[in-house]
């Protein structure tokens, strides 16, 4: 795993680990389920890819379902993450972000949601399509937003972001920690073409990184 303060940001091919999330209400399976790893890459000392199949994730669904996901982690500090859901119809995707029980935030403008410590660091998650969250905190109908701390249940903010979409259904986010101000300060763009994204990762001191997902490459993104 890769340390960053206090985030801890594995790079195991593991669904819990990057992103936990349901498809019409219902939550994937175990993580041997119907798992099929695509590949595991580094180049250059400055990216790691981890990418994953699951095609066995959703028993009882009418529709059979295969949900991929590529990791990219760009060096030094931040994740890219990818998820791909095949199949028929229309469903309803939901992605959770789990955190410890620290004051969470959503940014009404460009919908990411982040940490407001006190004291650094923090983290920053930004969508990288048209996708709104919501904040679930302490809930016990459905039993969502708890943290087991010390024997005793805690309440822990969960981030969801939830979409109603006819498959395939493509969408992504920006993992960043930050260390100064109340934010991350990132932005994103991205330029469709058929299978591709081409994304841009704009810092604020104006870096850019520019990355390359075809999802018909079983390679998954590159950065270009």
């Amino acid at each position: 795993s890769m340390e960053i303060g206090d985030w801890n940001l594995a790079n195991e091919i593991r669904a819990e680990i990057f992103l936990p999330h349901n498809v019409d209400d219902q939550i994937y399976c175990t993580l041997t389920s119907g798992r099929r790893t695509e590949g595991m890459s580094e180049d250059d000392g400055y990216r790691f890819n981890a990418i994953a199949t699951y095609d066995a994730g959703y028993a009882g669904l009418d529709a059979d379902i295969a949900h991929r996901r590529a990791a990219m982690f760009i060096k030094p500090n931040y994740f890219l993450i990818f998820d791909e859901l095949t199949g028929e119809g229309q469903h309803t995707y939901e992605a959770f972000f789990h955190f410890m029980p620290y004051r969470v935030l959503i940014d009404p403008d460009t919908r990411a949601v982040r940490t407001g410590r006190m004291t650094p660091p923090n983290l920053e998650i930004l969508p990288l399509i048209n996708m709104t969250p919501r904040l679930i905190c302490g809930q016990n109908d459905p039993v969502q937003g708890w943290l087991a701390i010390g024997g005793q249940d805690v309440p822990a903010p969960v981030a969801i972001y939830k979409k109603r979409a006819t498959l395939p259904f493509r969408t992504g986010y920006a993992l960043v920690p930050f260390t100064d101000g109340t934010t991350a300060g990132v932005t994103s763009r991205i330029t469709c073409h058929d299978d591709t994204w081409n994304v841009r990762i704009t810092h604020p001191e104006g870096h850019t990184d520019r990355i390359k997902m075809d999802w018909c490459d079983t390679r998954g993104p590159v950065l270009i």
